[in-house]
């Protein structure tokens, strides 16, 4: 009952997460919608564009794409007049790769980025600019300048947008609303799911699958925050912004990986070379996050440079974990099925996203819609079946868990009074025997007259004679935590796997004889029973038969002497 109510727990806490996202993005959503009728400039066409001698005239960005090579200390000069009619503050909105930014406005310098960075071979973030024009700017100059910090840095120009400054966050989150939700659901949803699993994990290890599910979840919502820019609400550091988003990318399938050799575990070991593959894959992705920070700590190449690598890398993984795990359907567990569909959900966007990401680069850089990742939301439905896999391997287990404690207690319960039976006996006997330290007490009982009774009222009244006191025991005992069980015939035993007070036991014989008492009152028969008691630190041997028997003696030594006073 205990896995199932934390199963429950789980279930409601996912909810609430799921409720919470939601509403967030339903409220978000009305927000954005309220601004849809601000001023809105795509600084589009008539643009010069020159990169270092070559000079291209009445450019628009949308269609334009370098025909060289953009190297690392190009300079790339955009030059546009900005139309009369814009809003008194107005915001330029400029989205940058990994390059250093200056814009000029007039002839006179409005904004930096990058250029001491640039000076100590440093990193250059990624991320969007938001530049504040002075009043009254319109139908100035504008010239932006991009000084690339990294080998291909951009193929082409994203658009720049010019808005009222009021509005230039709505119009941010209305361009990139989806992305964002996807993001912001995996970054909460994964913070949740390792702070559960954790607690769970604590209580029973079968728990332990929520963690790499919330690492891989956290570090996918992480990242998203960091490619979608809306990181940057929150830190306006581009580099930090830019190096997180890398290195939570990179590490990223490290839990995923363990997480499949978790869920593959026991058949992975039955052919071991397997097992070793996996633990090696993920031992390389280790050691690729590990050889990268020293290039990037040190400067001697930054992360960036690696993503082709880790392209490679990662479609390794992807396409060895779907060999290796191929086999027919039949075999397979039903949450291993439901990871599977996931695991080739996954590997199908991760291929498109990489050629996405690859042809809008290289290929089709004027192409805008092919500049938004489509990973975060292949990673939430991936996220959405790993949980419907992970409560299919719980609902099983629990299920495996009450079928086996069921036939557990059938197998330890007497099926007449419904106390344990000998062969609960004989497993704490054998607890006892086999630690030295442990000490034990016992009472062994033996009702009175059950043979009269069965010749004098039948057999169906000595049996309800051994219920009756069965019952009685029970309510006599139940407080003390002894274990009450019947070891057959008139025989009964209470036993603690400890020392209990001599006074406690006196206690609860007398609310024992109160209990027969009653019970005589309401039957054809009495209800008594002779008794002995015995402490393990009685006998010399530390053995439980031994203690049984000196019980059993007392027992016997106060029924003669019951038998003798009647006779007297």
């Amino acid at each position: 009952m205990g896995s199932r109510k934390l199963v429950r727990t789980i279930i409601s806490v996912l909810g609430i997460t799921i409720s919470l996202m939601c509403t967030f993005i339903f409220f978000f959503h009305v927000i954005t919608l309220n601004h849809q009728n601000y001023k809105r400039y795509e600084l589009e066409y008539g643009w010069t564009v020159q990169v270092n001698d070559k000079v291209y005239e009445n450019v628009t960005l949308s269609e334009f794409t370098f025909p060289e090579i953009i190297h690392k200390g190009d300079v790339v000069t955009l030059t546009t007049t900005l139309p009369k009619s814009i809003p008194a503050n107005s915001t330029i909105r400029i989205l940058n790769y990994l390059t250093g930014v200056e814009v000029i406005v007039g002839g006179q310098s409005q904004y930096l980025y990058g250029m001491d960075l640039l000076q100590e071979g440093k990193f250059v973030g990624s991320g969007y600019h938001f530049v504040n024009l002075e009043k009254f700017s319109g139908g100035r100059e504008l010239k932006i300048v991009f000084y690339p910090a990294e080998e291909a840095a951009f193929t082409n120009v994203p658009p720049i947008v010019l808005t009222d400054s009021n509005y230039i966050y709505a119009d941010f989150f209305n361009s990139n609303v989806l992305a964002i939700f996807c993001a912001v659901f995996l970054f909460i949803l994964g913070n949740v799911l390792l702070i559960v699993g954790f607690c769970a994990h604590a209580k029973d290890a079968m728990y332990h699958r929520l963690v790499p599910i919330g690492a891989f979840s956290y570090l996918i919502g992480l990242w998203s925050m960091c490619n979608t820019k809306f990181m940057e609400l929150y830190s306006v550091n581009l580099e930090f912004n830019t190096v997180l988003e890398y290195i939570t990318l990179y590490i990223a399938l490290i839990p995923l990986m363990v997480l499949i050799i978790q869920v593959r575990k026991e058949a992975l070991m039955r052919e071991r070379w397997k097992y070793w593959v996996m633990i090696g894959l993920t031992g390389i992705l280790a050691l690729f996050v590990l050889i990268t920070t020293v290039f990037h700590v040190t400067n001697v190449m930054h992360y960036a440079a690696f993503v082709s690598i880790f392209h490679g890398i990662a479609l390794l993984c992807g396409f060895t974990v779907v060999l290796l795990g191929a086999k027919p359907i039949r075999e397979m567990e039903k949450d291993e099925r439901v990871l599977n569909i996931g695991l080739l959900e996954i590997l199908f966007f991760g291929i498109v996203d990489m050629v996405r990401f690859n042809l809008q680069k290289y290929v089709f850089p004027e192409n805008t819609m092919m500049s938004v990742s489509i990973l975060p939301l292949g990673t939430l439905i991936f996220i959405i079946i790993l949980l419907v896999s992970y409560l299919v391997f719980i609902y099983t287990k629990v299920l495996d868990e009450a079928t086996r404690d069921t036939l557990t207690a059938m197998a330890f319960e007497d099926s007449m009074t419904g106390l344990y039976n000998r062969a609960k006996a004989e497993e704490l006997f054998e607890a006892f025997n086999v630690n030295k330290d442990r000490n034990c007490t016992m009472i062994l009982f033996d009702v009175d007259k059950l043979k009269q009774t069965n010749d004098t009222f039948g057999h169906n009244q000595g049996d309800v004679l051994l219920k009756v006191f069965a019952d009685s025991l029970r309510r006599s005992f139940i407080d003390s935590g002894a274990y009450v069980l019947r070891m057959g015939g008139d025989e009964f035993l209470v036993y603690w796997d400890r020392m209990q007070d001599q006074k406690k036991i006196e206690r609860d014989l007398r609310k024992l004889i109160d209990n027969n008492q009653k019970a005589s009152q309401t039957q054809p028969f009495l209800v008594e029973a002779s008794f002995g008691v015995a402490f393990s630190d009685e006998v010399e041997e530390h053995d439980a038969e031994a203690i049984y028997k000196l019980a059993d003696l007392r027992m016997y030594e106060m029924k003669a002497l019951s038998h003798k006073k009647r006779q007297d």
